[in-house]
């Protein structure tokens, strides 16, 4: 890696470097932050994960061959030369700055609200055609995937076409700092990340701040049909270069058909001519990647026939629209995100193929608040209500209501009785969020749930944890105490209360008589944060203590649950009816009934005999 040596390294990072002096000279061969991946020369950075230390596996790199390690800890018994440094995470992107700086490789920069990664190997695919292109790996967008992309750079690469992905302000300036791109693309300016940008005018100055470190004299390519880049003018005294469908555009394209899956051909339009294309993918937003890299390749010196060959030589990428052919089906693959527009655009095309056609759709789970929008527009309402952002809000933390599933009354009693345990045994527990909704109408693979109000809590006290335990039984006791019999519903809740007594005895220290002990080492490799594996450093009389400590945490649980269920239950009695009754009850509504501060009209209470109660239920 040019003038990448230790020397010059720690001066960027502003560590200490510890080690021989004569090794200060040596070039390192890759900057990895992965364990598994350093070999002879390497350098490796240590990141304090969420759960995993990569300082754990500074030996290991040290065995390996590593030339060196960052680390934010002081080594007492290095076992190869260390640059000390305050933030691991801060010296990766000095160092990528540092080294983009050393190589002067030109640089396309791709931003915007949806389909960066197909417009970045559009274009990488168009310039590879006459130089040697690195691109950015998979989405590796962020400022730590970003910085490891430059750091594959080598003196031979020709080209880089970098991804750059953001959520927030001032993120875009740091990325642009460190590639310094001396092309810009920004493909559209759409509805994502509006929890922190609020509204598309902030989604826009976010993504242009791409402009903050533009090399002199270079090029500002962007989607002239969009509304919102429309307004761009001069950045830098730089003219930007619009493409789109609409023919002001200075790249554009029109006789656009559908070739199923086979693509979709168009004619581009350049100031230099035009030629006619089928681009390999389907879809109609494949276009505007078609003119993006088309603008890209003129503005590079390609010839329109290199162009061409770019373009309908693009490859997909996994989990974005790749078509599998299996000899019976046709598979397509455009599983990687959603969010609604890349949605409506795979649907477009699923709608343009012959034969019986199947969706298999998921959720679009990182929308944030902007589900609010979304779910007020499907209602054809023009403002955002209260019960918008509270319907969005169970919508995202949970999953989609089923209204439409059939429950027999018996399964709704059953519902009924079970989350009207768990939401009593929320509201009894001291230390717990009270109740903000309840409900028995399905959602996700649940029959019905019980949503307390969301909190941010930094630290969970030993007792907050016991008493969560205790209200994840509600529900099995509730049915237990009703219809002396319980069924296969609280599996997930078993599973969560026995999860988190393991990790209070087993990593928490909340043992008295385990002590404040870690038991079983996290044999992980890190990348990212992420955790791989999990082993035991511990014996089997251990193993059995451990067990008995888990079994009395949640005996314990379930017995507390018991009480204070029964003291309540002429409560659960009132809950469960009105729930039957409305479906879908307030955490203010419940308490009401709780306290018997609502009167509703006398209904007869549930009594069914067990023998009923197993003969009907071993039918569903």
């Amino acid at each position: 890696m040019k003038n990448m040596t230790l020397a010059h390294i720690t001066e960027v990072c502003g560590g200490i470097y510890f080690g021989p002096e004569e090794k200060k000279t040596a070039e390192v061969t890759d900057i990895v932050t992965d364990s598994r991946k350093a070999g002879e020369g390497s350098l490796f950075v240590a990141i304090p994960g969420e759960r995993v230390d990569g300082h754990k596996f500074i030996p290991n790199v040290a065995s390996q061959g590593a030339l060196a390690v960052i680390s934010e800890q002081k080594l007492e018994t290095p076992p190869c030369p260390y640059i000390l440094v305050k933030d691991s995470m801060e010296a990766i992107k000095a160092m990528a700055e540092y080294y983009m700086q050393q190589l002067n490789i030109p640089v396309v920069g791709i931003t915007g609200s949806v389909g960066k990664t197909s417009t970045k190997e559009t274009i990488a695919s168009v310039l590879a055609q006459k130089y040697r292109v690195l691109k950015t790996d998979a989405n590796f967008n962020n400022e730590l995937g970003l910085s490891l992309t430059v750091f594959r750079l080598r003196e031979e690469d020709e080209m880089a076409v970098l991804e750059m992905g953001i959520d927030d302000f001032g993120q875009m300036h740091r990325l642009a700092k460190i590639a310094r791109p001396e092309t810009a693309v920004i493909t559209n300016i759409g509805w994502c990340h509006l929890e922190n940008l609020k509204t598309r005018d902030g989604i826009l100055q976010a993504k242009t701040e791409i402009f903050d470190h533009l090399r002199e004299n270079g090029h500002i390519i962007i989607n002239g049909d969009d509304d919102k880049l429309s307004t761009v003018g001069t950045v830098h005294g730089i003219e930007p270069v619009h493409f789109g469908l609409d023919a002001t555009n200075e790249y554009y394209a029109d006789e656009i058909e559908s070739q199923g899956f086979r693509g979709i051909s168009c004619r581009i339009h350049t100031p230099h001519g035009s030629f006619s294309a089928l681009i390999p993918i389907p879809g109609r937003h494949m276009v505007y990647n078609a003119l993006a890299g088309t603008a890209v390749g003129c503005t590079y010196g390609l010839t329109l026939e290199q162009i061409k060959q770019g373009i309908e030589t693009l490859q997909s990428v996994s989990g974005r629209f790749h078509i599998i052919e299996t000899g019976r089906y046709t598979v397509v693959d455009d599983c990687y995100n959603a969010n609604p527009v890349s949605m409506k655009a795979s649907l477009d095309v699923l709608k343009e193929a012959k034969g019986r056609k199947v969706a298999v759709l998921g959720d679009m789970g990182e929308l944030g608040t902007d589900e609010a929008a979304l779910h007020a527009a499907r209602k054809n309402k023009k403002e955002i209500s209260m019960q918008d952002v509270k319907d969005s809000f169970i919508r995202v933390a949970l999953g989609t209501e089923k209204k439409s599933h059939i429950k027999t009354e018996l399964e709704r009693k059953i519902t009924a009785y079970h989350e009207a345990g768990h939401a009593i045994l929320f509201e009894k527990m001291p230390d717990l969020s009270p109740v903000h909704t309840v409900s028995i109408i399905p959602i996700g693979m649940a029959g019905g749930y019980t949503m307390p109000v969301p909190t941010e809590k930094s630290f969970r006290f030993k007792r907050s944890m016991e008493q969560e335990i205790v209200a994840t039984f509600g529900g099995r006791v509730a049915e237990e105490m009703i219809f002396g019999d319980y069924t296969q519903g609280a599996s997930k809740d078993i599973e969560q209360a026995t999860n988190l007594a393991r990790n209070m005895v087993t990593r928490f220290g909340m043992s008295e008589k385990m002590g404040p002990i870690l038991y079983g080492e996290e044999d992980h490799e890190v990348f990212l944060g992420r955790d791989i594996g999990h082993s035991r450093n511990y014996g089997e009389n251990v193993a059995g203590q451990i067990d008995s400590e888990i079994r009395r945490i949640i005996d314990e649980a379930y017995n507390k649950a018991k009480e204070v269920l029964e003291e309540n239950r002429d409560g659960l009695e009132r809950t469960a009816q009105l729930l039957l009754k409305k479906e879908k009850v307030s955490g203010d509504e419940f308490r009401e009934v709780l306290n018997n501060e609502t009167v509703e009209e006398p209904q007869e209470t549930v009594v069914i005999d067990s023998e009923h109660f197993n003969a009907e239920n071993s039918e569903n």
